[in-house]
């Protein structure tokens, strides 16, 4: 019977998977660049130039530097908004295996349940057609999530600094990730109390 109920979550999993590729494709064909993204794009354009003005006459950037060097990274390899947002569309079914995943963990219902939330929510559906922070922080959160130790498991030097570094670079990202950050790098920093 064990056996028979993995089957059946795997294949809700696969097809929920698949629901969320579908409409995250189907969402893709309306993308328009509007507003933050052409702040977003302006600030990897100003960083690319070795410019110091990151926003046109200001020496300060109000946005959050994580997202524009990743739009610049992805500009490096193939220039053009369009590999940029198929890159977030292959974050964004990232991010949805990642939760399922690490949801798993505490509860194989609950994990089919939460990627049903995830897969079906048509605002986080839309952020990955969009020129905007919150694909790459909702994956980096991601990671972070899957990447945490079970209860009780001890937590060594580097996985510790990954764990560290993803806290730290989602917030660069998407500030609402300092949510996730700050109890992250507190539970990281209470473990590891005892060493170096």
């Amino acid at each position: 019977m064990g056996t028979n109920a993995n089957w059946k979550e795997v294949l809700a999993a696969v097809l929920l998977f698949l629901a969320g590729l579908l409409i995250r494709v189907a969402l893709s064909s309306r993308a328009t660049i509007t507003g933050d993204s052409l702040r977003f794009l302006a600030q990897a354009k100003d960083l690319a130039a070795g410019s110091a003005d990151l926003i046109p006459g200001d020496p300060f950037s109000a946005v959050p530097p994580g997202y524009p060097l990743f739009i610049r990274a992805a500009d490096w390899i193939t220039p053009g908004v369009t590999f940029l947002l198929g890159v977030q569309l292959l974050l964004s079914v990232l991010t949805l295996l990642f939760f399922w995943l690490a949801a798993r963990r505490l509860s194989r219902k609950g994990a089919v349940a939460a990627l049903a939330l995830l897969t079906l929510n048509p605002w986080l559906a839309r952020q990955q057609a969009l020129v905007m922070s919150e694909t790459l922080g909702a994956f980096l959160v991601a990671v972070t999530v899957l990447l945490w130790p079970a209860p009780g498991r001890p937590l060594a030097a580097l996985p510790s600094f990954a764990l560290g570094a993803l806290a730290v670079g989602a917030s660069l990202v998407t500030p609402a990730a300092a949510f996730i950050a700050i109890p992250a790098l507190g539970v990281i920093a209470w473990r590891n109390r005892r060493s170096a």
